[in-house]
């Protein structure tokens, strides 16, 4: 039992002996941050029309067309065109040749 006391009093004395914190220290003032540069202005869209009006153009055309003429003229090599007419709203159609054509937007 002295023994157990012994030690707590070590212990305490031990808690007693370090030393406080100390304050934290005060923050340096951090240099003002320089101003970013300007970002490019966006390039200009080529005047002219998109390959999406290309695509619409081409489908309510008088002439039929495939979907070869289509990806030659946009120059994509793959194409959704059934896509393409349904975020346009406009219905696809295709003959039995092949050949496609569209309803004109509601």
């Amino acid at each position: 039992m002295q023994a157990a006391k012994a030690d707590d009093k070590a212990r305490d004395a031990a808690k007693a002996a370090k030393p406080a914190k100390a304050a934290k220290a005060e923050k340096q003032a951090k240099p003002a941050k320089t101003a970013k540069a300007a970002k490019p202005a966006k390039k200009a869209k080529p005047e002219g029309k998109s390959k999406v009006e290309i695509v619409i153009a081409m489908l309510l055309g008088k002439k039929p067309v495939t979907r070869a003429d289509i990806a030659e003229a946009v120059a994509w090599p793959s194409i959704n065109i059934k896509a393409i007419c349904t975020r346009k709203g406009m219905k696809l159609k295709q003959a039995a040749d092949g050949t496609l054509s569209a309803s004109a937007p509601k």
